[in-house]
């Protein structure tokens, strides 16, 4: 799963495009500068609807604030900003698309956020700008050019720069402290309306870079449907298609190893469900720090696998033997009860190895579960190993 430092990172890639653009730009073809012009109609529509389909309310807000934002470029701002009227729709744009970003990234995803509220919001906000600007654009005009004599005249682009940079700021270091997954759209939605202020008299910029956008949101999408897939949304480790798709892949040569944490049923019984999902995913949180190339997957309930592609029998038994120790050795704390001593989770562990023959991934699996009650039968918190196989024996010369 794409994980906290996977956005930033497809931001600053955005940046690059938008750096690079805007060199290359000054040289390109009127063909090309017409073929990106039309390439965020296309891209961010169906940017849109992919987030529709998989219920990403705020993704699909932000995306639709993007296009329109592009719109008005194309449409509105087609002109010098020595012309007053285009001059104060440019004020408008680069003030409030970047807020309405902002702001919908702070929206909480929940059941009651709706798109259609933050849709009915937006409508309400962008007709309510126009009607100002119409109505009563000479006298913001005036305002906004004595504001900004204050602070040292000539607005366009660095003061609408640094004001979306600012946000931008304050988006990653939100990002960074709640700790969300990686398929949000705020950060590369504010490098492209970064980009598009900045680099505004350069030709084709905007299309450039919201073209950009669109194949950065296309692919966080993809990669969302992929998570929902293969990967398992409590834990966030691997789940069983993912698993039932890695053993296919290993062809019969390789390790896997059952897991099931001890008691957990009694504990759940006793402490709630809610710290049950607590312990499941500190569990598949220390799994993954195991060793030796493994690969954890949750099998489904409490019970976990590890396959390695290694055949060092030796090599994994360590490997499980360490990250076992380690969660019997953590202090889990029961919230709310941070005074009270910490309770103790402990795992049994079946291991199984691929035999000589057409041995399928189901009777690996069977062997490495009868190797897991043999572990619960021997006192739990223990690894228990099945049968090397066998080597074929040498016939010797006559």
């Amino acid at each position: 799963m794409l994980n906290r430092h996977h956005q930033p990172l497809l931001a600053g890639a955005l940046a690059v495009v938008g750096g690079i653009a805007s060199q290359w730009l000054v040289d390109a073809s009127p063909r090309v500068m017409w073929m990106l012009s039309w390439l965020p109609w296309l891209l961010l529509p169906v940017a849109w609807l992919d987030s529709r389909v998989y219920r990403l309310n705020k993704n699909s807000l932000m995306v639709l604030i993007c296009l329109l934002s592009y719109g008005v470029i194309q449409l509105r701002l087609q002109a010098p900003l020595s012309n007053p009227d285009i001059e104060l729709q440019y004020w408008v744009l680069g003030i409030v698309t970047p807020l309405l970003l902002f702001l919908a990234d702070l929206w909480p995803e929940s059941e009651r956020f709706r798109f259609s509220h933050g849709a009915a919001l937006l409508a309400v906000i962008v007709g309510g700008l126009e009607w100002g600007v119409i109505v009563h654009g000479e006298p913001l005009h005036l305002w906004l050019n004595q504001w900004v004599t204050v602070i040292g005249g000539y607005p366009q682009p660095w003061v609408l720069t640094l004001w979306t940079a600012l946000l931008l700021g304050l988006s990653m270091l939100l990002h960074y402290r709640r700790r969300q997954g990686g398929d949000s759209l705020i950060l590369p939605s504010l490098v492209a309306v970064l980009f598009s202020l900045a680099c505004f008299d350069v030709p084709a910029m905007s299309a450039t870079i919201y073209t950009a956008l669109g194949g950065v949101c296309l692919f966080l999408l993809a990669q969302h449907s992929y998570n929902l897939a293969f990967c398992d949304q409590l834990t966030q480790v691997r789940n069983r298609r993912s698993l039932e798709a890695s053993l296919q892949r290993m062809g019969q040569r390789g390790i896997v190893a059952m897991m099931d944490i001890d008691h957990f049923k009694a504990f759940n019984d006793r402490f709630g469900h809610d710290v049950g999902d607590d312990v499941l995913r500190l569990v598949a949180q220390q799994l993954e720090t195991v060793g030796h190339g493994g690969k954890v997957f949750r099998y489904g309930g409490e019970e976990f696998t590890i396959i390695f592609r290694s055949l060092n029998r030796h090599a994994c038994i360590e490997a499980l033997e360490e990250v076992r120790q380690s969660i019997a050795q953590y202090p889990f704390m029961i919230r709310g009860q941070e005074e009270g001593s910490p309770q103790r989770i402990t795992l049994s562990i079946g291991m199984a190895q691929w035999r000589q023959g057409a041995e399928t991934s189901e009777q690996v699996i069977k062997r490495a579960d009868e190797a897991l009650y043999q572990a619960k039968q021997s006192g739990r918190n223990c690894i228990r190993v099945d049968q090397p196989p066998k080597r074929p024996q040498r016939r010797r010369a006559a």
